[in-house]
């Protein structure tokens, strides 16, 4: 039965493994896998292996280098959604997995329906079947979602109405966290009388009808932001911000309901509805612990919400699965569709069909796999130049395919607005490129870029840039394009590596105070007046990564000027993480010694620091919950400055370091 929480509990089951520090003999490997989409013990294997895989590798290397990994201990491998048709021999598979692993691994799987389970003669298994909840437990959950903070009020005719409505969630945990959502909204017991429930069917599959009931009572333009998701496979992780930006493009976020409200609060506001109604949930929600203070970056969806989304989106917005057996007949049907995802299974695919290049009309084209993000493993999907003369395209998303090379004629792409080459080939960008004067999200991951065109400020309306190229580890890449300094709307810039002559320099960033979330400077050792970059000004940052060059470290050359070079780059007091990497300098700022200066500093790293005789007062600042050093060659003795004198612990009422963890 969908919708009954069997996802939940193992991801609780997963994490407790992961957290739990009690075990006398714990886990050494675990492994999540989502079983939508595998066609193959292959696939399965390579998940299981992530970055290390080489997909094109045959299985029997494949298994080896999975039973050299699984040596190393006990595993517990998660094998989530299984389905008896899906065209894998389940008992086959798990013979194949037990056989890898050593000797008290545990393997999880989570299926609809108990008939899916194979006869297992060569392992002891338990089967766990899970029940609906009581409505008492219903109503609690319902309960704490409608009376949470900004919701309904609390009142006995209100907790009455929706005791009823709990009777009809029909003991799932889904219905629940859904009819919450809705009731949220709705203050009066009028509203909440009104929202229909009272005339769904009275039958086994309950939950269907209640997402349908909650999809209903969104606002139209919430609902074309959630129709968009329909573009994504199940098991897809969204990333919010990608995901708003998207909305963006599409001029999804024009309608201000408030006169001065930007674009990303109203998509921000919209995404919050969507995941108060529980149709994306966070993906670690109830996993953080300390944690708590890190923005949630991933977002799922049920697959029975999946199922919802593809049945409102309409003939618009549609996605295509991709396989060995694609029929074209079927793709057909999509030559009129205004966005379009592309969706690929199986590793023996390495062309679109040619039938995808009829929908000429497309606004959104976005090619999605099951592969994480920063895993550097390319698949090999061949890309006809064609998909370059869709001129009407606001969103083109290509990551992981294997185009090598623009063509000149992306420049005709006017309307672009969201463009991402993550985990491709290619090595440069074409002089058309600058034409794309309406593009405001370019996102280049991962790929082999020796250099940025100077003339790419002339992308005026650039407002996200995220990029760290492979290169950039390389001493070849030594700058970024000229005049940087043009962005003025620029509100993401991954990384920023200082050059060397005007317009390459570390003041390109002194105006660009709209920057935020993370923010990387490298070459650091290039810098004379550190104070020009500004970054006091910049309120927004909330991780500041500062990278000085390796090779040179030791050199006694740099220990005055490093020392010099970081005082000046004090941060706003609004930041949350701070890394520093190979600080040639002999002591920290003191601006790292206070509070006052870092009152928000939640996390710091310090690595490879090999000349620094002394540590901050880190003991002074008052939310610091996770300290990490690394490499810090030249400390030989950590003393009361380090935490804070014993006449200054003794004077405060906090201590020192009142919140550290780790």
């Amino acid at each position: 039965m969908g919708g009954i929480g069997k996802t939940a509990l193992a991801k609780l089951v997963f994490h407790i493994a992961d957290d739990d520090n009690s075990l006398e003999d714990p886990f050494v490997i675990k492994k999540w896998v989502s079983m939508y989409g595998k066609s193959s013990n292959k696939e399965i294997f390579c998940d299981i292996l992530e970055s290390n895989a080489d997909r094109q590798s045959s299985l029997n290397v494949i298994q080896e280098h999975l039973k050299e990994r699984l040596k190393v201990g006990k595993c517990l491998i998660v094998l989530d959604d299984v389905w008896k048709n899906q065209g894998i021999d389940v008992e086959e598979l798990l013979k194949d997995l037990l056989s890898l692993s050593c000797p008290g691994s545990k393997i999880l799987m989570t299926m609809r329906s108990a008939e899916d389970i194979p006869p297992m003669t060569y392992c002891r298994y338990k089967i766990y079947q899970l029940q609906v909840l009581p409505e008492d437990d219903c109503w609690s959950m319902i309960k704490k979602i409608a009376f949470g903070h900004g919701g309904a009020t609390e009142t006995t005719n209100l907790i009455n109405i929706g005791k009823q409505i709990a009777s009809r969630c029909g003991g799932l945990p889904l219905a629940a966290k859904v009819l919450g959502g809705l009731l949220y909204s709705r203050k009066s017991e009028k509203e909440w009388l009104d929202i229909k429930i009272w005339n769904l069917p009275q039958n086994e599959n309950k939950i269907i009808p209640i997402l349908k009931l909650s999809y209903d009572h969104l606002s139209p333009e919430v609902k074309r932001c959630f129709s968009y998701c329909s573009l994504f496979p199940k098991g897809h992780r969204f990333v919010k911000k990608e995901l708003i930006r998207m909305w963006m493009a599409e001029s999804f976020l024009n309608s201000r309901p408030e006169p001065n409200a930007s674009q990303e609060t109203i998509g921000n506001e919209y995404f919050k509805i969507l995941l108060l109604n529980s149709f994306i949930q966070d993906e670690y929600a109830q996993y953080k612990k300390h944690w708590d203070w890190k923005d949630s970056k991933t977002f799922i969806m049920h697959d029975l919400v999946h199922d919802l989304v593809m049945s409102v989106a309409g003939s618009e917005s549609r996605m295509v699965e991709v396989n060995t057996d694609a029929d074209p007949e079927v793709i057909e049907q999509y030559d009129k569709s205004r966005r379009l995802g592309l969706h690929y299974v199986g590793e023996k695919v390495s062309a679109i069909p040619s039938e995808i290049y009829k929908a000429s009309k497309l606004r959104t084209f976005v090619v999605s796999h099951h592969q994480k993000d920063d895993d550097f493993n390319y698949y090999n999907l061949k890309l006809n130049q064609q998909i370059f003369s869709f001129n009407l395209l606001r969103v083109l998303s290509l990551n992981h395919t294997d185009i090598k090379k623009l063509p000149e004629s992306i420049g005709e792409l006017r309307h672009l607005r969201y463009l991402d080459l993550s985990y491709t080939f290619i090595e440069s960008l074409p002089s058309s490129f600058i034409q794309l004067y309406n593009l405001q999200t370019l996102r280049l991951l991962g790929c082999d870029l020796t250099e940025l065109p100077d003339d790419m400020t002339k992308l005026i309306g650039l407002e996200y840039f995220s990029y760290n190229s492979i290169s950039l580890e390389d001493p070849a890449f030594t700058r970024m394009p000229k005049e940087m300094s043009r962005f003025s709307k620029l509100k993401k810039l991954s990384i920023f590596v200082v050059g060397i002559g005007d317009g390459y320099g570390i003041e390109e960033l002194k105006d660009l105070n709209l920057l935020g979330g993370k923010l990387t400077i490298s070459s650091l050792e290039r810098i004379t007046d550190a104070t020009q970059a500004n970054l006091k000004g910049k309120k927004n940052i909330s991780f500041l990564r500062l990278r000085w060059d390796p090779i040179s470290c030791e050199d006694s050359g740099r220990i005055t000027k490093d020392t010099e070079v970081i005082n000046g780059l004090q941060p706003h007091p609004n930041l949350i993480e701070l890394e520093i990497y190979d600080f040639g300098g002999s002591e920290f700022p003191t601006w790292m010694n206070t509070s006052i200066h870092l009152p928000n500093l939640v996390a710091i790293s310090l690595f490879s620091c090999v000349k620094c005789e002394h540590l901050p007062a880190l003991g002074r600042l008052q939310s610091l919950r996770y300290l990490y050093m690394y490499q810090m060659a030249a400390i030989k003795q950590i003393g009361p400055e380090f935490h804070q004198s014993n006449e200054e612990a003794s004077r405060s009422e906090e201590g020192s370091f009142p919140s550290l963890l780790i």
